[in-house]
C-alpha cells in the first residue's frame, strides 16, 4: 500500500503539470453562422492542445481545418464558397490557428492567437469552456478582413464561429 502511495506521489506532479492532447480529427467540428442565419460546418479538424494547469502562460493551442469540407447544405453555395471569390480551396486548402496567449477567469478560457485564412493572418480572441468532456470555443470574425466576402460593408460579413472538440 505504501509503495502504491509513493508511486502516486511521484507521478501525480507530472500528470498535473503539463498535459498535451492531440484531437481526433473526425470528431472535432467547426460550425459557423453568417448572412443572417445561414449555417455551415467544416470538418477534418486537427488540433494540438498543450497546457500546464499551474501556469497557463506555458500553454498553446494550434489547429488546422480543411476548407474542402465546408458544407452549408446547399451544393451550389458550397461550390461558390470554395471557389476563387471566397476561400479558394484549391490554392488555400486549409485555415490555421496558432495561439499567442491563454488565460482563465471563472472557468472561461480566453485564447488569443493568429487565424490565417488564405494569405491573411489576423489576431482573434476565442472564449472557451469545458462542458461534458468537450472544449467549446466561440469567436466572431469578419469575412471582409480575410478577403472572403463580396460585400464592402464589414458588418455584413460577420461570421460567428463555434468549435467543438471532444477531449
Amino acid at each position: 500500500m505504501y509503495r502504491i502511495f509513493f508511486i502516486f506521489l511521484m507521478i501525480f506532479p507530472m500528470i498535473a503539470s503539463a498535459q498535451s492532447f492531440n484531437v481526433e480529427t473526425k470528431k472535432g467540428t467547426v460550425n459557423f453562422t453568417y448572412d443572417e442565419g445561414t449555417k455551415g460546418t467544416l470538418g477534418d479538424v486537427s488540433a494540438t492542445i498543450k497546457f500546464d494547469v499551474s501556469d497557463l502562460s506555458k500553454g498553446s493551442i494550434s489547429g488546422t481545418v480543411n476548407v474542402s469540407t465546408l458544407d452549408t447544405k446547399n451544393g451550389m453555395r458550397n461550390k461558390h464558397l470554395k471557389g476563387e471569390d471566397y476561400f479558394d480551396s484549391e490554392n488555400y486548402p486549409t485555415m490555421t490557428f496558432e495561439s499567442t496567449s491563454i488565460s482563465e477567469s471563472g472557468g472561461v478560457f480566453t485564447i488569443k492567437g493568429k487565424l490565417k485564412i488564405k494569405t491573411t493572418e489576423k489576431e482573434v480572441i476565442f472564449k472557451a469552456t469545458n462542458e461534458e468532456g468537450k472544449l467549446l470555443f466561440t469567436t466572431v470574425i469578419y469575412g471582409l478582413d480575410y478577403g472572403v466576402a463580396i460585400s464592402k460593408k464589414r458588418e455584413k460579413t460577420k461570421i460567428e464561429i463555434f468549435i467543438e472538440i471532444p477531449m
